[in-house]
Protein backbone atom coordinates (compact mmCIF):
# COMPACT_ATOMS: atom_id res chain seq x y z
CA UNK A 1 0.00 0.00 0.00
CA UNK A 2 1.36 3.44 -0.87
CA UNK A 3 2.22 6.06 1.74
CA UNK A 4 -0.71 8.22 0.57
CA UNK A 5 -3.12 5.39 1.35
CA UNK A 6 -1.53 4.89 4.82
CA UNK A 7 -2.10 8.58 5.54
CA UNK A 8 -5.75 8.25 4.55
CA UNK A 9 -6.10 5.27 6.87
CA UNK A 10 -4.75 7.26 9.81
CA UNK A 11 -7.10 10.24 9.25
CA UNK A 12 -10.39 8.41 9.33
CA UNK A 13 -9.45 7.07 5.94
CA UNK A 14 -11.51 3.92 6.27
CA UNK A 15 -14.61 5.99 5.47
CA UNK A 16 -12.84 7.75 2.60
CA UNK A 17 -11.65 4.43 1.18
CA UNK A 18 -15.12 2.98 1.56
CA UNK A 19 -16.67 5.91 -0.31
CA UNK A 20 -14.10 5.64 -3.10
CA UNK A 21 -14.30 1.86 -3.39
CA UNK A 22 -18.10 1.86 -3.51
CA UNK A 23 -18.25 5.01 -5.68
CA UNK A 24 -20.11 7.09 -3.11
CA UNK A 25 -21.99 3.98 -1.91
CA UNK A 26 -23.46 3.14 -5.34
CA UNK A 27 -22.03 -0.31 -4.82
CA UNK A 28 -24.43 -0.82 -1.92
CA UNK A 29 -27.56 -0.45 -4.03
CA UNK A 30 -29.49 -3.71 -3.79
CA UNK A 31 -29.83 -4.51 -7.49
CA UNK A 32 -26.92 -4.67 -9.98
CA UNK A 33 -24.28 -2.65 -8.09
CA UNK A 34 -21.79 -2.98 -10.95
CA UNK A 35 -24.25 -1.37 -13.32
CA UNK A 36 -24.61 1.61 -11.02
CA UNK A 37 -20.84 1.94 -10.87
CA UNK A 38 -20.69 1.89 -14.66
CA UNK A 39 -23.33 4.63 -14.78
CA UNK A 40 -21.02 6.87 -12.76
CA UNK A 41 -18.41 6.27 -15.47
CA UNK A 42 -21.04 7.20 -18.07
CA UNK A 43 -21.72 10.42 -16.15
CA UNK A 44 -17.99 11.27 -16.19
CA UNK A 45 -17.93 10.63 -19.94
CA UNK A 46 -21.03 12.76 -20.64
CA UNK A 47 -19.65 15.66 -18.60
CA UNK A 48 -16.31 15.45 -20.43
CA UNK A 49 -18.12 15.26 -23.76
CA UNK A 50 -20.32 18.27 -23.02
CA UNK A 51 -17.74 20.56 -21.43
CA UNK A 52 -14.29 19.62 -22.72
CA UNK A 53 -14.69 19.99 -26.48
CA UNK A 54 -11.50 19.06 -28.30
CA UNK A 55 -9.85 18.03 -25.01
CA UNK A 56 -12.43 15.32 -24.32
CA UNK A 57 -10.10 12.42 -25.14
CA UNK A 58 -7.36 13.86 -22.94
CA UNK A 59 -9.76 14.36 -20.02
CA UNK A 60 -11.15 10.82 -20.37
CA UNK A 61 -7.58 9.47 -20.46
CA UNK A 62 -6.63 11.38 -17.31
CA UNK A 63 -9.80 10.26 -15.53
CA UNK A 64 -9.04 6.67 -16.50
CA UNK A 65 -5.49 6.94 -15.13
CA UNK A 66 -6.78 8.38 -11.84
CA UNK A 67 -9.42 5.68 -11.44
CA UNK A 68 -6.91 2.99 -12.49
CA UNK A 69 -4.45 4.22 -9.87
CA UNK A 70 -7.19 4.26 -7.21
CA UNK A 71 -8.02 0.67 -8.18
CA UNK A 72 -4.42 -0.42 -7.71
CA UNK A 73 -4.44 1.17 -4.25
CA UNK A 74 -7.84 -0.01 -3.04
CA UNK A 75 -8.43 -3.50 -4.44
CA UNK A 76 -6.55 -5.41 -1.72
CA UNK A 77 -8.03 -3.18 0.98
CA UNK A 78 -11.56 -3.77 -0.34
CA UNK A 79 -11.08 -7.53 -0.38
CA UNK A 80 -9.96 -7.42 3.25
CA UNK A 81 -12.68 -4.97 4.27
CA UNK A 82 -15.54 -6.86 2.60
CA UNK A 83 -13.94 -10.25 3.48
CA UNK A 84 -14.28 -11.74 0.02
CA UNK A 85 -12.63 -11.73 -3.37
CA UNK A 86 -14.20 -9.33 -5.94
CA UNK A 87 -16.80 -7.98 -3.51
CA UNK A 88 -20.02 -6.75 -5.18
CA UNK A 89 -19.95 -3.34 -3.44
CA UNK A 90 -16.51 -2.63 -4.93
CA UNK A 91 -17.48 -0.93 -8.19
CA UNK A 92 -14.50 1.35 -8.83
CA UNK A 93 -13.24 -1.18 -11.36
CA UNK A 94 -16.47 -0.78 -13.34
CA UNK A 95 -15.72 2.91 -13.84
CA UNK A 96 -12.18 2.12 -14.98
CA UNK A 97 -13.47 -0.42 -17.49
CA UNK A 98 -16.02 1.97 -18.95
CA UNK A 99 -13.56 4.88 -19.18
CA UNK A 100 -10.99 2.66 -20.90
CA UNK A 101 -13.62 1.58 -23.42
CA UNK A 102 -14.70 5.11 -24.36
CA UNK A 103 -11.05 6.20 -24.44
CA UNK A 104 -9.99 3.45 -26.85
CA UNK A 105 -13.07 3.16 -29.10
CA UNK A 106 -14.19 6.23 -31.07
CA UNK A 107 -17.94 6.87 -30.87
CA UNK A 108 -18.42 6.04 -34.56
CA UNK A 109 -16.86 2.58 -34.16
CA UNK A 110 -19.18 -0.28 -35.26
CA UNK A 111 -18.72 -2.14 -31.95
CA UNK A 112 -20.87 0.48 -30.21
CA UNK A 113 -23.88 -1.05 -31.97
CA UNK A 114 -23.31 -4.27 -30.01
Amino acid sequence: MSEEMHKLESVGGRKVKHLLATCLCLGHLPVAPGTWGTLLGVLFFVVARLYCGAGETFVIGVLFLIVFWLNTQLTAWAEDYFTRRDPPPYVLDEIAGYLLTVFVLPLDHPLWVV
